[in-house]
């Protein structure tokens, strides 16, 4: 994954609801969220990836999120 997690006291994100589907298909998972106005179905280089989220049994994201720390915010 991308190393740090998110921490108590930092500011919770929000799972994007666009996501909601892809979680749902992939159970016991990882989502992956992209830099807004990508292709998502296209190459994304790593930079391009905000970062990721757990998915548990059921398809429904946890609520963890691992941020990458290489994506780049320009």
């Amino acid at each position: 994954m991308f190393g740090k997690k998110n921490r108590e006291g930092s500011s919770p994100r929000r799972f994007p609801s666009a996501l909601l589907a892809e979680a749902r298909s992939h159970p016991n998972g990882w989502v992956y969220e992209i830099r807004p106005g990508l292709d998502p179905l296209g190459t994304v280089p790593l930079e391009d990836i905000v970062g990721a989220w757990k998915i548990d049994a059921a398809g429904e994201p946890t609520g963890e999120f691992t941020p990458n720390p290489r994506y780049r915010t320009d």
